[in-house]
């Protein structure tokens, strides 16, 4: 998964304002920092403000249905074979929201016998029935699912997109899209829902952990941050292991806050990508910058690639002592990318127009 590929989920991301995929680990204390990054990008888009509390609520029904039953059949001697994925897209006025995750297959009609219940009921007729599932609790077997279904509903205004496609004799995957849109854009047309399922099936051949794209101030990286440090401690048991591969994560998304170039919306885009590879992990990131930038970029890291242990911590040691100018917070979070991967970095740059490139850069740990 090098710097091509990430170009690759760049161009086919490029209509979204937010794209946030994620096939980590599935948890209570995940949910908060998504609200945070969710709500960042709301608050600073102008058109899509009203849907903020829409989309928290329907993003946490939705992440927690995938707490409470992804990992319900999760095989210790097989485990990611099924992963869940969890997807929240911007594409203009429209926000989509997508679960992945495995149920039963004796649960399947169950399931679609209440999704096309709520699918088709009027908001009254849906209001009515939230009232009486609460009092006879027998719309869901389990931890308020039916009520979430209903009030997703409620609160979208629009109708559940699921599907299901069995994966062992026993077993299937649930996908289940919400949509929303402001309600003054009548024009509107969302986009297919097989868009986000293909997404959840590339996650799985590229075994691909975590997407962000979007805007990177300093606000929206912490939550991101934070989801990476909890993931990796999970996933990594040495403790040294842990802190290399953590503090890469922390240069490359606060070189893409701190350096990146402006979009056309006036803030600053780019994208990450983190994904297994052997047994290790690829990091991977991307910003748009100058083209006038470009060269003297890409001397940078083509000498840093042409020095060995030694030589880079005695480089780090002098960038300390003397500093760069505006270049030196830069020049240490590189040095330090390629120290702690043992120069295993590849980058690339494209030509996005005439004043900007796309430059991505990949670090395998």
């Amino acid at each position: 998964m090098g710097p091509n590929h990430l170009l690759e989920f760049y161009r086919d991301l490029q209509g979204d304002n937010l794209s946030f995929i994620y096939k980590g680990q599935f948890r209570d204390s995940i949910t908060d920092k998504l609200i945070e990054l969710s709500e960042f990008n709301i608050k600073n888009t102008k058109e899509v403000r009203k849907l903020r509390k829409k989309v928290s609520f329907i993003m946490v029904e939705s992440f927690q249905n995938i707490v409470r039953h992804g990992n319900e059949y999760a095989d210790p001697e097989n485990k990611g074979n099924h992963p869940s994925t969890f997807l929240l897209r911007n594409q203009g006025n429209a926000f989509y929201i997508t679960s992945v995750n495995v149920i039963e297959n004796q649960e399947v009609d169950s399931l679609k016998e209440k999704l096309d219940k709520v699918n088709t009921l009027s908001s009254e007729e849906l209001r009515v029935l939230f009232k009486q599932v609460i009092v006879s609790g027998t719309f869901s077997e389990k931890g308020g699912a039916g009520l979430g279904l209903i009030e997703m509903v409620r609160k979208s205004g629009q109708p559940i997109d699921y599907d299901f496609k069995e994966v062992t004799p026993d077993k299937s995957y649930c996908f289940m899209r919400m949509k929303l849109k402001r309600k003054d854009d009548t024009t509107l047309e969302f986009a297919p829902f097989s868009a986000d399922q293909e997404i959840h099936y590339r996650f799985m051949d590229e075994d691909v952990l975590m997407l962000y794209k979007g805007n990177f101030s300093q606000e929206s990286v912490i939550p991101v941050l934070q989801m990476l440090e909890e993931n990796v401690k999970v996933m990594i048991d040495e403790v040294a292991m842990q802190k290399k591969t953590f503090n890469i994560l922390v240069e490359v998304l606060q070189n893409i806050s701190k350096h990146g170039d402006l979009s056309d919306t006036g803030k600053k885009m780019g994208m990450f990508i983190i994904g297994e590879s052997g047994d290790g992990f690829v990091v991977s990131a991307g910003n748009l910058i100058k083209n006038d930038e470009v060269a003297s970029l890409e001397e940078r890291l083509s000498n840093l690639a042409g020095q060995d242990a030694g030589e880079l911590s005695q480089l780090y040691r002098k960038y300390l002592r003397e500093g760069h100018g505006s270049e030196a917070g830069a020049g240490l979070g590189l040095i330090d990318i390629y120290r702690d991967s043992e120069s295993r970095v590849e980058f690339d740059f494209s030509p996005v127009n005439e004043t900007q490139s796309f430059y991505s850069i990949s670090i395998t740990v």
